[in-house]
């Protein structure tokens, strides 16, 4: 058996006492729409990255792993069926796709493949996603046709194992959606928002960025003490202002506590971020309630995850990271 036969057919998980390897996890990818992924990312390849870069991601991947030994890196690889050679021309590869180059690769065989699935998390998204569908209520029957193994060919799978795990996964879906309407009712969506009531919170502001703190001091006292609104201090700076409406828990760490304690109309800043410095005026603040149609979607989500998460806690066994 080759490795990487050898790392397609060990566990990945056990749900209520069955075995799902790691090829079943690739069928969930395909479930999920993963896989195509998978394969457009290893076809387009990707060469010419700088050396830097490539070390650069290499040690980010290693620490996000806690893989802080070449010890501890080889046999993570080795107990994934990968060498260091295919690892590093994953990571070549990804730094230049996320440069935007990419190299024109030939068809991927199957390690490439494996990798790619392995290295970019499509697999552990897909194993996240196959152990919610598993410990969702049976269902009936399957509410939609399964997908088709084919595309799992190339890595040597079995391809009626596949079919059948396939088959099964629309069912799970549609019992899935019975249990979000269980658990997500009206009055646990309007919980759950009131909940959320400081993270959730809707802030507009106008941001005027500039390329020196100075500048952006002056502008900060040229609105505070001088009564000028931004956009005049934009037009001397020859700078634009830009509208902007957030949440605070979708604003970055370091914006949310300024807008949380900002009163409509106070100018806040310097600001430092994304290779400027900018000045903020808050111009709203709406709470949040159930009716908005983003938020109930949002807790809605949220119970689904607080039920699932109790389940996979209990009835889901994990082999390994993947």
């Amino acid at each position: 058996m080759s490795a990487l036969e050898d790392a397609l057919a060990r566990p990945a998980l056990t749900v209520d006492g069955r075995d799902y390897t790691v090829a079943d996890v690739a069928a969930a990818a395909l479930h999920v729409s993963e896989w195509a992924g998978v394969r457009q990312r290893a076809l387009a390849g990707g060469a010419g990255a700088p050396e830097e870069e490539v070390r650069a991601a290499a040690a980010a991947f290693r620490r996000a792993r806690r893989l802080l030994s070449a010890e501890e890196m080889e046999a993570w690889l080795a107990r994934r069926g990968l060498s260091a050679g295919v690892w590093m021309r994953w990571v070549r590869a990804d730094v230049a796709r996320r440069a935007g180059a990419t190299g024109g690769a030939a068809e991927p065989d199957a390690v490439t493949l494996y990798a790619e699935a392995l290295c970019s998390g499509a697999l552990a998204r897909a194993g996240r996603r196959l152990a919610e569908l598993l410990v969702a209520p049976e269902a009936d029957a399957a509410s939609a046709p399964a997908a088709d193994p084919g595309p799992l060919a190339p890595l040597g799978v079995d391809l009626d194992r596949a079919r059948t795990l396939l088959g099964e996964l629309p069912a799970r879906e549609a019992a899935l959606a019975r249990l979000a309407e269980q658990v997500a009712t009206p009055q646990a969506v309007d919980e759950r928002v009131r909940a959320r009531q400081t993270d959730w919170l809707a802030v507009g502001y106008r941001a005027l960025a500039v390329a020196a703190e100075p500048v952006a001091r002056e502008a900060l006292l040229c609105v505070r003490d001088d009564g000028m609104t931004l956009e005049e201090v934009g037009v001397l700076a020859s700078a634009p202002v830009r509208a902007r409406r957030t949440l605070l828990a979708d604003a970055p760490p370091a914006l949310r506590e300024h807008l949380l304690s900002a009163s409509p109309g106070e100018p806040i800043g310097p600001l430092a971020g994304d290779g400027a410095v900018a000045v903020l005026v808050v111009d709203a603040k709406e709470p949040p309630a159930a009716e908005d149609a983003e938020l109930a979607r949002r807790a809605r989500n949220e119970l689904l995850a607080r039920a699932l998460e109790r389940e996979v806690t209990t009835r889901v066994r994990w082999h390994d990271r993947l």
